[in-house]
């Protein structure tokens, strides 16, 4: 492949000619032309034919809303340096949301969603925990509500974890929250940018909180979501502390790259470390799967499961269109299986973190003189995955008896492995 862009990059046009003489004896003639063939595929090359579109434009008449994300308080108990919120105030300071801002988004969701017969609501902040008072409400108002209307309703919470207690585990327990943990690895890594107000670090009293956490929760798997930022790559080392010495169910990764502050954006070399590093986990993700285990690292099961479902996002934060309400702004946010979330919030919010967008795209591929369509690229790679998601193993487990199957893989169990048995 080298080679080949080498050669390239020398010469504007390249004939027949020109290829033979550059590799002739150096590489069998097969393995040229397949090159060739894959750079044309993926665009790298072009053979004068006009370049495909990345993306047809889609007309969308429809977002039937799923989920609704509440930031319940822009403030929060902790001063993390990377934070996207410049004008982070303590928790006490914040701007709270109302119950009748709350309840107005609840029946947003319910009118919007009318067609779905479950939906999420979501508690952000700031530290959404610094507003009990309104969870407990929201919980109780929302679950009301589902009742009248015959729906199922899932809460989500992503919490710093300094504020929890035994009572408020025991309350998300017999709610089912979802509960996502924000924390950045071992102790060194994570005080470096995770901070009290007072300036000092706060892994201690997180992983004691977490170790609480869980020992006693049992309604859903609990994840840990880790930001990367200068200084902090080590994903393998991060992810070995998370998973295996505090017991998460599974880690995911965000890398910032864009921020105002230079300080805490990735460069090129730690980007590309970073990458290496995930690929190394991505590999020890598949050889755990083949033995039937899985390590709980979310992005590579994530894209995995796009990569089989086929599907692909236009941006890798999932934003559209953004309408009104109240006061607050309301965001669509389309997500994966095509679900629509909104998402409510008192002020536009920059986003600062990059993810990977979509690997594979389908076309059709040359061969001889002509072209000729093969199948999708993800036709093939779904009877990989297949193989690869079916020894990922669900719960429950030993140590989490109650937890249910993530929805992921229940679709992909359900449905597609019984439609195709052989996969």
């Amino acid at each position: 492949g080298s080679e080949m862009l080498t050669l390239f990059r020398a010469k504007a046009t390249v004939e027949a000619e020109d290829v033979r003489r550059h590799f002739d004896g150096r590489f069998p003639p097969g393995q040229v032309v397949e090159t060739i063939k894959e750079f044309l595929d993926l665009d790298i090359l072009n053979d004068g034919r006009p370049m495909r579109m990345e993306r047809a434009p889609v007309e969308v008449n429809s977002f039937p809303l799923s989920t609704v994300v509440l930031n319940i308080n822009t403030g929060c108990n902790l001063s993390c340096t990377y934070c996207y919120k410049e004008d982070l105030v303590p928790a006490s300071q914040g701007e709270r949301m109302e119950f009748e801002t709350a309840v107005d988004s609840i029946e947003l969701l319910l009118r919007e969603g009318a067609s779905r017969d479950r939906i999420n609501v979501v508690f952000f902040g700031g530290e959404p925990l610094s507003n009990m008072p309104l969870i407990k409400r929201v919980v109780n108002y929302a679950q009301g509500r589902c009742i009248e209307l015959g729906k199922k309703v899932d809460f989500t919470l992503t919490t710093n974890a300094t504020l929890l207690t035994e009572a408020l585990v025991d309350y998300f327990n017999a709610h089912r929250f979802g509960l996502t943990i924000s924390m950045d690895g071992p102790k060194a890594l994570h005080d470096l940018r995770r901070k009290t107000v007072g300036g000092k670090g706060s892994y201690d009293v997180v992983a004691r909180n977490v170790r609480m956490l869980l020992a006693r929760y049992r309604s859903r798997p609990v994840g840990a979501r880790v930001t990367l930022t200068k200084g902090v790559t080590d994903v393998v080392l991060i992810h070995d502390h998370l998973f295996r010495e505090l017991g998460f169910y599974e880690v995911g990764f965000s890398p910032v790259t864009s921020g105002d502050v230079e300080d805490y954006n990735l460069d090129g070399d730690e980007l590309a470390l970073v990458f290496r590093n995930m690929r190394q986990l991505g590999e020890q993700y598949r050889d755990a799967a083949v033995r039937g285990e899985n390590i709980g690292f979310s992005n590579m099961h994530q894209l995995m499961t796009d990569l089989h479902d086929g599907l692909t996002k236009a941006l890798p934060c999932g934003r559209g269109p953004a309408g009104r309400g109240q006061g607050w702004r309301v965001e669509p946010l389309p997500s994966l299986h095509g679900i629509r979330s909104a998402h409510v919030r008192q002020r536009h919010r920059r986003h600062r973190q990059a993810s990977p967008g979509p690997l594979v795209g389908a076309g059709s591929r040359p061969d001889g003189d002509g072209l000729r369509n093969l199948p999708h690229p993800q036709s093939v790679l779904r009877r990989v995955l297949s193989r690869v998601l079916r020894q990922v193993p669900r719960p429950p487990s030993p140590q989490h008896p109650l937890l249910r199957p993530d929805a992921r893989l229940d679709r992909f169990w359900d449905n597609r492995l019984r439609r195709n048995p052989g996969a």
